[in-house]
Formats: structure tokens, C-alpha cells, sequence
């Protein structure tokens, strides 16, 4: 009668024979074991990663590709400056009608850093009894000082003066007009009038200037007013490369007109 065989005999037989086959077939393939055609999903929260055999990378998925100089949805870098601010736009040229040319010749030229907004800052002209003849804006919104580092409001005809010119924002007669004798030009900023700076002048022999105006801000001068030119078609400058020490005798003088050019012209 036959014996019967038991189950485990059965099951370590069928093992025994699924190993004998796979070793010939890794054999007749010259050695080559075949990757699992199954790796597990990418289930890690980001901080890293399987690998097809089912390993881990040796480096850490980041949790985000940013960049450290990523920009705030403003548009302002993190910690950074917004941009270059009016208040260190300066009074730089201005001519006042000592020829016979009229008001529309006149201009006042600013210097500021290129890319400054202009629209909040506006010209106080003060007339020889103190008055405010004329509140006069810089310019309109999304103004920008250009690469030259300078803006100039004037009337229709500085042409009178620089056949040479640039005015950027032009200024109808009716509302415009410097005064010849004695008088200033103050650059406010904002609804408040804030003091950015200002430029006073006369023709009186003991240098007296323009009286202070009757509501802030009064002054007319920084220092002492300079004097108007004497030279036909020259303006008011201030001097090239030197410091600003407050003091419009000091730091501004007669010179040739160079209107929104980026270089100023040497003193008389």
C-alpha cells in the first residue's frame, strides 16, 4: 500500500521546486534580477522620499522650492526699502526772468535719485511781498524722476533760454510765474506741506529776501538769498559736486542753463 505524503511535505516540496526554478532562470538570464514591477506611492509629507526599490533618498525633499529672495505679494522685498523717497529731491536749477523773456520761460529743475515719485511734491512760489503767488504740482500720479536725476516743471517757452531742454511737466502761464526781484521757490510734500527744500533769491545790494509767507512752512532761504544772476540767460545752480550746508549763498550760484540734462554747468 502507498504512503501518503503530509501536507507540510507537500508545501516544502512546491518551495523546494519555485527556488530550483528561479534560480535557472536567473541563469539563463546571465544573472540578472528584475526590479518589482510594484513600489509603494510616495506617501512622506515632503520631507523625503521612496525610492523605486522601496528605499529612502539620502538627501531631504524640501517642503518648498522658494527662493530666500522671494517678494512679498507688495511687490517689496523682505526688510527692504520701498524705493528712493521724495524727501531727497533738491531744489537743483531755476531761472528767473531777468531778460524781458515772460513767465513761460521760467522753470525750476529737481534732482532726485531715478525711479523717485513726484506726484506728492509741489512748488510754493513766494512773491517779493511774501505771498504765495502760485501752489504748483510736480507732476501726476506714477511720475518717476528718469535716469538723468532730474524734473522739471516750467512754462511753454524755456526754449527761450536752452534751445538745449527737457520739461517734464508744463505749466500753463496763467498759473505759473517766478518773481524777478526778490522771491523764493519752496518743494513741499503731501497735503501737510512738509519742508523739502528751498531756494531764495534777490536783487537788493544788502541780500535781503522775500518776507516769510503768512502760513507754513515761512522759511524763504536757507542762509542768505543768492543773488539774480547778471549775465543774460543764466539761472540759479547749485554747485556742482559741493556739500549742501543750508545755506543758498553758499551752495547756489549763477551758471549757463543746462534744463534736465544730467550734468550742471560750472559757476560764473
Amino acid at each position: 500500500m502507498p504512503r501518503r505524503r503530509s501536507p507540510l511535505s507537500l508545501v516544502t516540496s512546491a518551495a523546494t521546486a519555485l527556488a530550483v526554478a528561479a534560480a535557472a532562470c536567473t541563469a539563463g538570464n546571465g544573472g540578472f534580477s528584475p526590479e518589482p514591477l510594484y513600489s509603494p506611492p510616495d506617501t512622506t509629507d515632503g520631507d523625503t522620499k521612496l525610492t523605486p526599490g522601496g528605499g529612502e533618498d539620502a538627501e531631504p525633499k524640501p517642503a518648498s522650492d522658494a527662493g530666500t529672495d522671494a517678494r512679498r505679494p507688495d511687490g517689496a522685498t523682505e526688510g527692504g526699502p520701498q524705493g528712493p523717497s521724495p524727501t531727497e529731491v533738491r531744489i537743483q536749477e531755476l531761472y528767473v526772468d531777468h531778460d524781458g523773456l515772460g513767465d513761460g520761460a521760467e522753470y525750476v529743475e529737481l534732482r532726485g535719485a531715478p525711479g523717485t515719485p513726484v506726484s506728492e511734491l509741489a512748488l510754493r512760489i513766494v512773491g517779493d511781498d511774501g505771498s504765495i503767488d502760485y501752489e504748483v504740482p510736480c507732476g501726476s500720479a506714477g511720475d518717476l524722476v528718469g535716469a538723468t536725476g532730474t524734473w522739471v516743471v516750467g512754462g511753454p517757452s524755456v526754449f527761450k533760454v536752452d534751445a538745449v531742454h527737457r520739461v517734464d511737466k508744463t505749466v500753463s502761464v496763467a498759473t505759473w510765474g517766478l518773481p524777478n526781484a526778490r522771491g523764493a521757490v519752496q518743494l513741499v510734500l503731501g497735503p501737510s506741506r512738509a519742508l523739502v527744500d528751498v531756494i531764495g533769491w534777490t536783487d537788493r545790494e544788502d541780500g535781503g529776501g522775500a518776507p516769510a509767507p503768512p502760513t507754513d512752512p515761512k522759511a524763504t532761504t536757507e542762509g542768505s538769498a543768492v543773488s539774480v544772476p547778471s549775465i543774460a540767460k543764466h539761472v540759479l545752480g547749485r554747485k556742482t559736486g559741493a556739500a549742501d550746508t543750508n545755506d543758498n549763498r553758499a551752495d547756489v550760484c549763477s551758471m549757463a542753463a543746462s534744463i534736465g540734462s544730467s550734468t550742471q554747468k560750472a559757476c560764473d
